[in-house]
């Protein structure tokens, strides 16, 4: 088995401002690999990217996101986000959506959080959800390999996700996520 182009370079961050950076970098196409995705971004997440890339890049690691797409013939997705931050960023983030109806759920190191809200509907069915923290064995069957260095930055880290409730709506989670670096 051959080691993916830029994989070294996620065995040597230690922090989440490391992680962050090299999310942002793989967001952007300046390297190829991620450990949490085989390729990169999906089509969808173009127009995403600058505001995921400053997120990244301010703090909040982002491993998950889409944007709002409206129900139609048994297809649509609620725009969410979800990622590791320390406190002081769940706090400015839970910040920049009050008075909205954004849903932020937020979940300390090393709690569990059950919480599942779908997010995307394909075919009917629920397809995909936010809201539930990755346990620890979780953080370590992802990023353990890949990112051996930072498991302890993961595994102290917060975990929030923001999801609009309202599908096909498009603009304000990123509008409000980009408020907090603003």
């Amino acid at each position: 088995m051959t080691t993916p182009t830029h994989a070294h370079l996620w065995k040597n961050a230690r922090t989440l401002a490391d992680l962050g950076e090299l999310t942002a970098q793989w967001l952007e196409g300046t390297i190829s690999y991620s450990p949490t995705y085989a390729d990169g971004p999906d089509e969808e997440t173009t127009p995403l990217i600058p505001v995921l890339a400053t997120a990244n890049r301010a703090g909040y690691l982002t491993d998950f996101s889409q944007p709002g797409i409206p129900l139609t013939d048994g297809y649509g997705q609620r725009a969410a986000v979800a990622g590791f931050a320390d406190e002081q960023l769940v706090e400015r983030i839970k910040t920049a959506i009050l008075g909205t109806d954004l849903i932020a759920v937020a979940t300390p190191p090393g709690w569990d959080s059950p919480t599942q809200i779908p997010v995307t509907i394909d075919d009917g069915e629920a397809f995909t959800w936010a809201g539930g923290a990755l346990d620890g064995p979780d953080i370590v069957h992802l990023y353990g390999e890949d990112c051996p260095a930072a498991l302890e930055a993961l595994l102290g880290a917060w975990q929030i996700d923001v999801l609009d409730p309202v599908w096909g709506r498009q603009d304000l989670l990123w509008e409000r996520l980009a408020r907090v670096w603003a």
